[in-house]
């Protein structure tokens, strides 16, 4: 591979971004790593595709922010009930079950499931009709503003952050079921597929 530089892995992320920017769906996981591959000039043979299809166990790659546990367990305990709407990739299900929050979810409104993506309108009802909530009973919690404002539109209650902010406006990590508004529902679109951390 050749060397990589800060600037050269800069720009095959945004070459990876304005990819996913510009498709109408959730494009094939190895279509991508080929268009980042190309920006990378490195073949895109089946043996590195092979290699990179193999499945790593998620405690290795992910780690769980020290306050989520205990926020699940108190958003559990006052019968909030909670969705992911997600444009990750892979499937976050099963690396939810590794890291033991899998069953803190009723729903998963995927992407690539679904075949639209995030502002879709589809993604934001499937939620809200899985967990059998209108959408002014639940509460959408994103990084992305425009993506709060599109939950919004469709009736949602919304909140934006980001850890980093949280922590440099608050000194804290993001805020916690303590700081939640009461509310019949919680749909959590995953905001840290950007990140390592759940």
């Amino acid at each position: 591979m050749p060397s990589l530089t800060p600037q050269g892995f800069a720009e095959t992320i945004a070459t990876g971004e304005r990819f996913l920017a510009g498709a109408s769906g959730t494009p094939e996981r190895d279509t991508y790593r080929r268009v980042l591959q190309g920006a990378l000039e490195v073949e895109a043979s089946e043996r590195l595709l092979a290699e990179l299809r193999q499945e790593v166990r998620p405690p290795v790659v992910l780690e769980l922010y020290p306050d989520v546990l205990p926020t699940l367990a108190e958003l559990k305990r006052r019968g909030v009930r909670l969705a992911v709407v997600s444009d990750a990739w892979p499937d976050p299900r099963d690396p939810h079950e590794g890291l033991g929050i899998r069953g803190c979810f009723e729903v998963y409104a995927l992407s690539a499931v679904l075949g639209c993506r995030k502002p879709g309108p589809r993604m934001y009802r499937y939620a809200n009709d899985g967990l059998g909530l209108d959408p002014a009973h639940c509460l959408s919690v994103d990084d992305a503003p425009a993506l709060v404002t599109a939950a919004t539109a469709l009736g949602d209650a919304g909140s934006s952050w980001t850890a980093r902010e949280s922590r440099e406006t608050c000194g804290r990590s993001p805020p916690s079921a303590t700081s939640c508004p009461s509310s019949d529902g919680l749909t959590l679109p995953r905001g840290e597929g950007r990140s390592r951390r759940a």
